[in-house]
């Protein structure tokens, strides 16, 4: 019985292991998706207005028929976090 419970709890602590190693590898590959649209974002943004024109966006190569479609709240114009949710999306579909 004391071997069952060691291997138990061995077991136990394997699996915890690697459920931390994977929400680290979430947790970094999230950082990385974080700050490469910042970089993008901030390098677009050529008039500092922290919002993307269509002109922006497209100068930057962003493909002009995609500009509406990631412009969720129809104003325009891009904000960080409407480039952030097109990034996200564009990775869950990979």
């Amino acid at each position: 019985m004391r071997r069952f419970v060691i291997a138990l709890t061995a077991a136990s602590l394997v699996g915890l292991t690697m459920a931390s190693a994977a929400e680290a590898r979430l947790s970094r590959v999230q950082t990385v998706v974080l700050v490469k649209t910042a970089q993008k974002f901030r390098a677009a943004d050529t008039d500092r207005s922290r919002q993307l024109s269509q002109a922006e966006f497209t100068t930057a190569g962003g493909n002009a028929n995609h500009f509406d479609a990631i412009d969720a709240n129809d104003n325009g114009e891009i904000g960080f976090f409407e480039l952030l949710r097109a990034f996200v999306w564009r990775i869950r579909q990979r």
